[in-house]
């Protein structure tokens, strides 16, 4: 009886084993997968934003880094993350004190959610519609 238990035992610790073996391979696979994504992401030399009032500056950003997506066919996840990555001084604090504010208020922050954000701070509406009527 006791045998017949402690085999069971011995069967129970090897599949939880197994399990947490199969769990770190897949764990350090998407690591290693998003670390290289970054790293081609790197070698476009994405430009950097560090804020500051000039809408012309952060469109052309955001249409920068949109063309460097679309070559990588990033996921939404990559967009969001990279262009994070590529933030600096006071963009990339107000960016953060923004995605705080959106996650405790449940959203979801896909590319979308960011752009949108990001533009309203760095090309308001009124400028953009400005720019669009001198276009005309």
């Amino acid at each position: 009886m006791e045998n017949s238990r402690n085999h069971e035992l011995t069967e129970a610790v090897q599949v939880i084993r197994d399990m947490a073996a199969t769990l770190l391979r897949n764990q350090r696979h998407e690591e290693t997968t998003e670390s290289q994504g970054l790293v081609e992401f790197g070698r476009s030399k994405p430009p950097q934003f560090s804020g500051g009032y000039n809408p012309e500056k952060a469109e052309l950003w955001i249409r920068e880094i949109e063309k460097i997506f679309q070559v990588m066919n990033c996921t939404e996840k990559q967009k969001v993350n990279y262009a994070i990555f590529m933030l600096i001084g006071e963009a990339e604090y107000r960016w953060d004190n923004t995605r705080k504010l959106l996650e405790n208020g449940g959203i979801n922050i896909n590319w979308e959610v960011f752009k949108t954000k990001f533009l309203e701070k760095y090309f308001p509406n009124d400028m953009r519609r400005t720019k669009e009527i001198d276009f005309m």
